[in-house]
């Protein structure tokens, strides 16, 4: 699950592009960017090839139980996607689900502190160098929150 951390944060941002559509079945809390009115999956900052600073992530609106559970966003199916820089300083919360750890690492590796980035899969993804991002993300506390989660603050580069 993925959430704002203040109601305000959806209250006072409008959604960018509210005919953006899903490209694949994609995971609600999805980082992406818009290309042709779809999602894209973000590519990797490197050296010459900075990450956009224009990042977003979907975040539709659940019914029924999905209201309390992850769930998926259907190809071609609207995706609510929220602009990241315009959420700079603001805190997102997100169970471990939405990270994707290198090799031997896990949930008790991340510290407050920590950055993460949005990594090729559309998740968070740990990262010892920000150089290369527009936006990035630093954990501010480890959580309860659908088991295992993470507080993290928007920082834009």
């Amino acid at each position: 699950m993925v959430a704002v951390k203040s109601i305000g944060m959806i209250e006072k941002n409008l959604k960018n592009d509210p005919t953006v559509k899903a490209h694949a079945d994609i995971p609600n809390g999805y980082l992406c960017t818009v290309a042709a009115g779809k999602t894209v999956a973000p590519v990797a900052g490197a050296s010459g090839a900075k990450q956009t600073a224009d990042l977003r992530i979907v975040m539709n609106t659940g019914t029924g139980d999905d209201c309390y559970k992850d769930f998926t966003v259907k190809k071609d199916a609207f995706a609510n996607t929220f602009m990241l820089k315009q959420w700079d300083g603001q805190i997102l919360v997100f169970d471990e689900s939405h990270v994707t750890y290198a090799s031997s690492k896990s949930y008790a590796d991340i510290t407050v502190g920590t950055k993460l980035v949005a990594g090729t899969d559309g998740k968070f993804s740990v990262a010892t160098d920000v150089t290369n991002y527009g936006v990035y993300f630093e954990v501010t506390k480890k959580v309860a929150f659908n088991g295992k989660g993470i507080e993290a603050k928007i920082v834009v580069a």
